[in-house]
Formats: C-alpha cells, sequence, structure tokens
C-alpha cells in the first residue's frame, strides 16, 4: 500500500531518512519496506499493507529533517 508522507526534496530529506524514520521510529523491518517516490514537496512510501495502518499512526508526528510530518494512505 502507498502512504502520503508530508516530506520531501525541498526539506532535503532522501529515501535513506525515510527509511530511517520507518525503522526506528515505527519498528518495520526492512522487507516491509518499497518502492520511495519523492517529489519536490512530499514522499509516497510503499509499505506492506499489514503494516499501512500502523505505519500511519506512528510515522505521523514524527520530525524528518526538522519538519513534523503527517503520513495518511494516498487516495490514489
Amino acid at each position: 500500500m502507498k502512504i502520503f508522507v508530508t516530506v520531501g526534496k525541498k526539506d532535503r530529506a532522501g529515501p535513506k531518512d525515510l527509511v530511517g524514520a520507518l525503522i526506528k521510529e515505527v519498528g518495520l523491518e526492512k522487507a516491509q519496506i518499497g518502492r520511495i517516490d519523492l517529489r519536490e514537496s512530499f514522499a509516497l512510501v510503499e509499505v506492506a499493507p499489514a503494516a499501512a495502518d500502523t505505519v500511519v499512526r506512528r510515522l505521523t508526528g514524527v520530525t524528518i529533517k526538522g519538519r513534523r510530518v503527517a503520513a495518511r494512505l494516498d487516495r490514489g
């Protein structure tokens, strides 16, 4: 499933920053993390469907590159 995250290139965030937050803050394993599509002002992160709700709940409010992020299921 895709998760919309409110941090992007303009925040100087990279895929490693998102992977680090997902592993350390959310508690995911690397195998549960898929493709990361980093855009200018947001990122789309693919995660295992079983972990999607947990990712949204635990990633919201986490600080990545000095910015508090909000996460939600991508609406497509």
